[in-house]
């Protein structure tokens, strides 16, 4: 009734004609709780952090506030659309949403965009949907049934929850970005347990290089360093009883280099394609996930280096067990970190990562969930490879009670 009435106070503020043709529904999230840390998940690349309790907002999964919508169009044809508004749930600033920033731009975890969590629309038929917008990718539809957990709680497969051990890189995370701009997406009916997806993102970048000086220097007579950055990816599930298969490729058009001055373009990895392929069976009272996930990179630091190629290499895990009135669930990933430089003057490196996250998840209604979760990192890789000052980082430590809400 609640939701109803919250649905129909959008609706009001709408105009007449938008309330006649649209189905609307209000849907959000409100996820809140207690974090301990300790001084090594508080560090940063420059500086050494220290153990404390902290109100955190999205320790389970992302606090948002969304407004989806369909009109029947007739012959079994509807318009439908997506937006949806990430935020902290602690200080009500704006967040969450991930980025994904290519060459040339500042990587970060969280946004200033308001609709940053989705936003989409399309139409839909029998013969699946097709959708123009901010959509999640191929890969992280398909996935999606594999990871008990349902892309929640720390270490789960889609992030590190609130332990970006990436970096500004964000090469940690198993399965790439997991959302695209001004992408096209095709989702298909399910036949026989089959779903297909298949998206095309476009970078629209159309400029040989991408700082404003290079306007007026002579770099403009440099190569395209940065391509159009245009990211296109195809991926399937299949559910067969409690049996789930799941596969999908990414691909992006990136470029790394430097300006025909020789000044430095960029020192972060740049994706160049991500693999995923995952196998789970749930037994109704648990279940249990393994996958591999490859992403291919590539690196540069000045004209006179080579082009090295890195990579990352994950085992994903997944399990589930019902226990009391509520359940146990264990995500988490072991990667394997290829060929990554931090200067010119460095070998290429690598290293070997664990991320782990244990929860015990306690329903106390449809829509209200309580939760306890802790959340461990081995970052040696990041301690190798990435920092240059602060090496105490490698056994990143989170625990959290939480409180999770749907409506």
């Amino acid at each position: 009734m609640k939701k109803s009435l919250l649905a129909l106070a959008v609706a009001a503020a709408l105009p007449a004609a938008a309330q006649a043709q649209s189905n609307i529904t209000l849907y959000g999230i409100a996820d809140i709780g207690v974090e301990y840390s300790n001084g090594a998940a508080n560090s940063s690349n420059t500086q050494a952090g220290k153990s404390g309790i902290r109100v955190s907002s999205s320790l389970g999964t992302g606090s948002r506030l969304g407004i989806r919508g369909s009109e029947n169009l007739g012959g079994g044809l509807s318009a439908i659309f997506t937006i949806e508004h990430r935020f902290n749930l602690d200080t009500g600033d704006t967040a969450g949403g991930n980025v994904f920033l290519l060459p040339g731009a500042a990587n970060t975890a969280f946004n200033n965009k308001f609709w940053n969590g989705l936003a989409w629309a399309g139409l839909k038929g029998g013969w699946g949907q097709v959708t123009l917008g901010r959509q999640y990718t191929p890969i992280f539809d398909v996935a999606a049934p594999a990871d008990f957990s349902g892309y929640w709680y720390y270490n789960n497969w889609s992030s590190t929850q609130g332990d970006n051990i990436g970096g500004a890189s964000g090469v940690f995370v198993p399965m790439g970005p997991v959302r695209t701009d001004n992408s096209i997406k095709y989702t298909s009916p399910s036949f026989g347990g089959l779903t297909v997806v298949a998206t095309y993102a476009f970078g629209e970048n159309y400029y040989g290089n991408t700082p404003a000086s290079c306007i007026t220097s002579a770099c403009l007579s440099g190569s395209d360093i940065n391509g159009t950055q245009d990211i296109w990816g195809v991926a399937a599930g299949w559910k067969m009883g409690g049996l789930y298969l799941a596969g999908g490729y990414h691909s992006f058009s990136n470029k790394v280099g430097y300006y025909s001055s020789g000044s430095l373009a960029t020192s972060n990895a740049v994706y160049k394609d991500v693999w995923l392929a995952t196998a789970s069976y749930d037994f109704g009272g648990f279940g249990l996930s393994l996958g591999y996930s490859k992403s291919d990179f590539e690196q540069q630091f000045t004209a006179a280096t080579a082009l090295t190629k890195p990579s990352l290499s994950n085992i994903l895990f997944s399990a589930y067990a019902n226990f009391g009135p509520g359940k146990f669930i264990v995500n988490g990933y072991y990667s394997d970190v290829k060929d990554f430089r931090t200067a010119v003057t460095t070998y290429a490196q690598g290293g070997n990562a664990l991320s782990l996250g244990l929860t015990y998840a306690w329903a106390l209604s449809n829509r209200t969930t309580l939760y306890a979760t802790v959340g461990l990192n081995d970052t040696s890789p990041l301690v190798a490879n990435n920092v240059t000052i602060n090496t105490g980082i490698d056994s990143r430590q989170r625990y959290a009670i939480g409180l999770n809400h749907k409506f």
